[in-house]
C-alpha cells in the first residue's frame, strides 16, 4: 500500500532530493575542506576552511531538516557552490615547492663523477669521493673540475658562468684558484686539492637548494587572518540569535533567524575575494610574458621590498663585446683574434668585422696570457698585462687608458709589435637596453635596488653607476648571496631575487621571491617563482606593478565580502523585526550571491587597471 502525499510535498520533495543527489558527489571528492574546517575550529585556529565547514554545514542542516519537513526551502546548491568555488581557488595556489627539487636534481650533475688523480708519479681515474685533501688532481682541456684548489702546474682558460655567474672565462696559471664544477676550456692544469666531497662550492650549492625547499614557507592567504576573527565571531552571533529567540518563545524563529545568520555568512564572497583577483592577475601577467608559479609568488611580488639583482645576463646582456678602442688596430687585431677560438677573440672579431684581413702565419696560443702571430711578416702579439710583462713590453702612452678600463672592471686585451704597444681594446659585458629605465621605476616605488655579482668590485662598481643601482655587492660566490638575502629577511624585508645562473638558483629559491629572466639555466628556472618569456629586465618592474595591483583589488574584495555580513548579520539575526524589516534564508541566499557578484566584477576590473600603465 503506497503511502499518499499531498502533490506539493511530492513535488517539493523531489526537488530537493535531486538537489541533494547532486551535492553527493561533490561532497565525496571534497569531504576533507569541511573535515579540516571543523578540526581547526576544535584546536581554536579557524581558517578558510572553518568558513567551508561553517557554511556547508548550515546549508546542509537547514536543507536536511527542509527536506525532511516538506518545507521546501533548500540550500544545497549553496554547500555545492562553496566547495566548487574554494575547491578552484585552492587549486590555483597548490602548485609549490616541487620546483625547487626537480633544480637540486639539476645541480647535482655539476658535481663530478670522477676526475684524473696523480698519485705515486701515476695519473689514475677516482671517482671524486675519494679524492683528499692535497691531492693532485688534473684538468685537461674540456673537463670539469671536480674540487676547489689552486693550480700548481700549467695553464688554462676556465668557464666558471654555473659557479659565479661570469660570462668571462678566466685564466687560471700557477697559483691561481679553481672552482669546482667550472670547464676547462683551454689547455691542461694540475690543481691541488683544497676542498674536497661535502666541501667543495658545487656541493654547498646543492645543501644551500636542499636547505631553501625545507626553509621557504608559503605565504599566509589573507582570507585566512580575516577568517581568524570572522568565523568564531559569526558563529557566536548565531547561536546568541537562536538563544535570544528561544527565550522569547519563539523556536521556529530561533531557527531560522540562526541559520540566517549563518547562510548570510557563507564564505563564498569571502572565497572569492583572494582567488578570483588572482586569476585574473596571473592571465594578465601571461600575456605579458610574465609567467607567475603560483598564487603566492604573485602576492609577494606586490610587497617586495628590496629587489636583489645578480650583474651578468640580467643587467648586462650576458655576453662580452668591445667597448673601446684605442690606437689603429683594428686590422692588426681582427687578422690576429680570427685565428683563436677564445671567447675575447670571437668579441674582438665581431666588433671588427669591417676590419681588412691580413696575411698571417704561424699562430701561437699561451694559454691564460694571449696569443702571437706573424701578420705581414712582423711578429705581433696579443694578451693582457702579464704577457706583455713577459715580453718586456711597455704600454706607454696607453697606461693611463688601460688603468682607466681597468678601474671600470673591463677585460684589457693589449696589442704589441716590435717591443711597442700598438693599442688597446677592452671588453665587457654591457647594460641591457631597458636596465636603467627599470631601475629609476622600482626605486620611484619606493623598491631599495641591490646588484649581487661574482664580478670584481671595479665591475661591480661601475655598473651600478651607470645603471642607477642603490647599493652593489661584487666577488659573491653562491652562499654569499643566499647570506645577504637571509639577512634582509631577517631584518624583516620581503626581498626579491632576479638571475639566471645556476649561481643564482640557491639565493633565488631562498628569496621570498625568485624571479629567471628569458634565456636562463634551466636549474634558475626551477628555483625561482616567476620566469619572464622575453628577454629584458623591465618585466621584473610589470611583475611588481602586476603584484601590487593585484593585492589591491584582493583588499578591495575582502571589504565587499565583509561588509555584507557587517551591513547585513544584524538584519538576518532579526534585530529589526519590530520595524517590519527581516531577513529569510532565502533572502540571506540571494545576497550572499550578490556579494559573490560583487566580488567577480571588481576582479574583472582589474585587467582594465593593468592596461593603463
Amino acid at each position: 500500500m503506497e503511502f499518499p502525499l499531498p502533490a506539493f510535498a511530492k513535488t517539493h520533495f523531489a526537488s530537493g532530493a535531486l538537489q541533494g543527489g547532486f551535492l553527493l558527489p561533490i561532497l565525496v571528492l571534497c569531504y576533507r575542506m569541511p573535515i579540516n574546517g571543523w578540526k581547526a575550529l576544535l584546536r581554536r585556529r579557524p581558517d578558510m576552511d572553518s568558513l567551508v565547514a561553517t557554511g556547508v554545514t548550515a546549508s546542509l542542516a537547514y536543507s536536511v531538516v527542509s527536506l525532511i519537513r516538506g518545507s521546501g526551502a533548500y540550500y544545497f546548491e549553496a554547500a555545492g557552490m562553496i566547495l566548487c568555488l574554494i575547491s578552484l581557488g585552492k587549486h590555483i595556489e597548490a602548485r609549490a615547492k616541487r620546483r625547487t627539487a626537480a633544480a637540486v636534481e639539476k645541480i647535482i650533475n655539476l658535481a663530478v663523477p670522477e676526475a684524473t688523480v696523480i698519485r705515486d708519479g701515476k695519473e689514475i681515474r677516482l671517482p671524486a669521493e675519494e679524492i683528499v685533501l692535497g691531492d693532485l688532481v688534473v684538468v685537461a682541456e674540456g673537463e670539469r673540475c671536480a674540487v676547489d684548489g689552486t693550480v700548481t702546474e700549467g695553464g688554462g682558460t676556465f668557464d666558471e658562468s654555473a659557479v659565479t655567474g661570469e660570462s668571462i672565462p678566466a685564466d687560471k696559471l700557477l697559483g691561481d684558484s679553481i672552482i669546482s664544477g667550472s670547464v676547462n676550456m683551454a689547455g691542461r692544469v694540475t690543481v691541488c686539492a683544497e676542498r674536497v666531497g661535502e666541501s667543495t662550492t658545487v656541493n654547498r650549492i646543492i645543501k644551500l637548494m636542499e636547505h631553501a625547499a625545507a626553509a621557504k614557507a608559503p605565504i599566509a592567504r589573507i582570507a585566512d587572518k580575516v577568517s581568524s576573527i570572522f568565523v568564531p565571531a559569526v558563529m557566536g552571533l548565531a547561536l546568541f540569535t537562536a538563544a535570544i529567540w528561544l527565550i522569547l518563545g519563539n523556536g521556529e524563529a530561533a531557527f531560522l533567524h540562526g541559520v540566517s545568520v549563518l547562510v548570510i555568512s557563507c564564505p563564498c564572497a569571502l572565497g572569492l575575494a583572494t582567488p578570483s583577483a588572482i586569476t585574473v592577475g596571473l592571465g594578465c601577467a601571461a600575456e605579458r610574458g610574465i609567467l607567475f608559479k603560483d598564487a603566492a609568488a604573485l602576492e609577494c611580488a606586490g610587497k617586495t621590498e628590496v629587489l636583489a639583482l645578480d650583474k651578468t645576463g640580467t643587467l648586462t646582456k650576458g655576453n662580452p663585446s668591445v667597448t673601446d678602442t684605442v690606437g689603429n688596430i683594428k686590422d692588426t687585431a681582427y687578422t690576429i683574434e680570427s685565428l683563436s677560438p677564445h671567447p675575447v677573440a670571437k668579441a674582438v672579431c665581431k666588433a671588427y668585422s669591417g676590419a681588412k684581413k691580413l696575411e698571417a702565419k704561424d699562430f701561437k696560443s699561451y694559454a691564460g696570457k694571449g696569443v702571437s702571430a706573424l701578420v705581414e711578416g712582423k711578429l705581433v702579439f696579443a694578451g693582457n698585462r702579464r704577457f706583455m710583462s713577459e715580453q718586456g713590453i711597455s704600454l706607454g702612452i696607453y697606461e693611463s687608458d688601460a688603468n682607466r678600463f681597468e678601474a671600470q672592471g673591463k677585460t684589457l686585451l693589449i696589442f704589441a709589435s716590435n717591443g711597442e704597444c700598438l693599442g688597446l681594446a677592452a671588453v665587457a659585458d654591457s647594460l641591457r637596453e631597458d636596465t636603467v629605465s627599470t631601475i629609476e621605476k622600482l626605486k620611484d616605488w619606493g623598491i631599495k635596488t641591490v646588484m649581487l655579482t661574482g664580478d670584481n668590485k671595479n665591475a661591480a662598481a661601475h655598473t651600478a653607476e651607470i645603471a642607477g643601482i642603490d647599493e652593489y655587492h661584487g666577488n659573491m660566490l653562491p652562499q654569499d648571496k643566499v647570506a645577504y638575502i637571509e639577512k634582509a629577511r631577517e631584518e624583516g624585508k620581503i626581498c626579491a631575487m632576479v638571475g639566471d645562473g645556476v649561481n643564482d638558483a640557491p639565493a633565488l629559491a631562498t628569496a621570498a621571491l625568485g624571479i629567471s629572466v628569458m634565456d636562463s639555466s634551466d636549474i634558475a628556472a626551477d628555483a625561482s617563482d616567476v620566469v619572464l618569456m622575453e628577454t629584458g629586465i623591465y618585466r621584473v618592474a610589470e611583475s611588481v606593478r602586476i603584484g601590487r595591483k593585484t593585492l589591491r583589488v584582493i583588499k578591495q574584495n575582502l571589504f565587499w565580502a565583509l561588509i555584507y555580513n557587517v551591513v547585513l548579520i544584524p538584519v538576518a539575526a532579526g534585530a529589526f523585526v519590530a520595524l517590519g524589516i527581516s531577513i529569510t534564508p532565502s533572502i540571506s541566499a540571494a545576497a550572499m550571491s550578490l556579494s559573490s557578484l560583487t566580488v567577480v566584477s571588481n576582479a574583472l576590473r582589474l585587467k582594465l587597471i593593468l592596461k593603463d600603465k
